[in-house]
């Protein structure tokens, strides 16, 4: 049986780290030759003055183990953890999406327990998400906004067959996080994510398959039986 219940944060999660996971390993992969790397094919041709961005983002994408630049993304700030870069993932608002009549019964298939059944019943909602990307350094925050937003426009067909509809995306800037309690300066960057996805519940009650019934009553015109 497919999913049932749908958790974009969850979907989301993942797919970030799984497109981390991408970046660093086929750097590491081209190590020797960085010009055939995926990162290198984006951002080779950005610089903001002196600084490039790809001779400088790509000591995050190789770090490893416990190297106090490696890449932490998670869902929600967590402020026992003080560690940059990270992006953190947000649940911004939901609401009411385009929904059928009734509670879309019969949209999905049915639970088939042998002799009885369960409907599957369907919603679908407007979603509005963002990933802030905290850093203690402002051109970094640069780079890893311009990056992250336009890998999410490269894996939008993936994350839509994984029930992620309909992305859209922004952005937003803030100079520094004033409201955690954090020490230092840190630089922030906001990236708006508002897509559509729905989510399903098996009915709470049994329905019993119809397997024979009886008609009662008088036809209205007399039934000729014809012989082949």
């Amino acid at each position: 049986m497919n999913k049932i219940v749908t958790a974009p944060e969850v979907i989301l999660l993942e797919k970030l780290k799984s497109i981390t996971s991408f970046i660093s390993s086929d750097l590491k992969n081209n190590k020797n030759n960085e010009q055939n790397s995926y990162l290198y094919k984006l951002l080779q041709h950005l610089k903001l003055e002196r600084y490039g961005y790809f001779d400088e983002i790509k000591t995050i994408f190789l770090a490893s183990g416990k190297d106090t630049r490696r890449m932490n993304i998670d869902i929600v700030y967590n402020m026992q953890v003080t560690k940059y870069p990270s992006i953190y993932l947000n649940l911004g608002s939901e609401s009411y999406g385009e929904n059928g009549m009734g509670m879309d019964e019969g949209y999905r298939s049915i639970l088939d327990e042998n002799e009885t059944y369960k409907t599957i019943q369907t919603r679908r909602f407007n979603a509005n998400y963002s990933l802030t990307i905290f850093t203690d350094n402002s051109n970094e925050a640069l780079v890893l906004y311009h990056l992250y937003k336009t890998l999410l426009i490269g894996f939008t067909q993936s994350l839509s067959m994984e029930g992620i509809e309909n992305l859209k995306i922004s952005g937003q800037d803030i100079s520094k996080y004033q409201e955690l309690n954090s020490p230092g300066n840190i630089f922030l960057k906001l990236i708006g994510i508002t897509f559509q996805y729905e989510t399903s519940v098996l009915s709470p009650f049994d329905f019993p398959f119809l397997t024979d019934f009886d008609i009662n009553g008088t036809p209205t015109e007399e039934i000729t039986t014809i012989t082949p």
